[in-house]
């Protein structure tokens, strides 16, 4: 999912990775960020594709996510976005 500002999408990654719901991020970076790539990924501006690294993060699609897992995760974004 996307969130509209990077600080929401940290504030739900503080809250909810370290409790092991499978919430992460999707992309930890831009693909020209990436120092391994360094001699693959010719330097560019790519401020898009930097902004949605910065905002956006996966939410696990286990059969183990149970539903007051689900909610928490559903609370944790909601307040989030609301805080903006």
């Amino acid at each position: 999912m996307t969130l509209p500002t990077r600080r929401q999408c940290e504030r739900v990654l503080a809250e909810l990775w370290p409790a092991g719901l499978g919430v992460t991020k999707l992309f930890a970076r831009a693909i020209d960020d990436y120092p391994y790539l360094a001699g693959l990924v010719a330097p560019s501006e790519t401020r898009n594709a930097r902004d949605l690294a910065a905002r956006t993060l996966t939410v696990t699609t286990s059969a183990h996510l149970g539903e007051d897992e689900l909610e928490r995760i559903c609370t944790v974004i909601g307040e989030a976005c609301d805080a903006s």
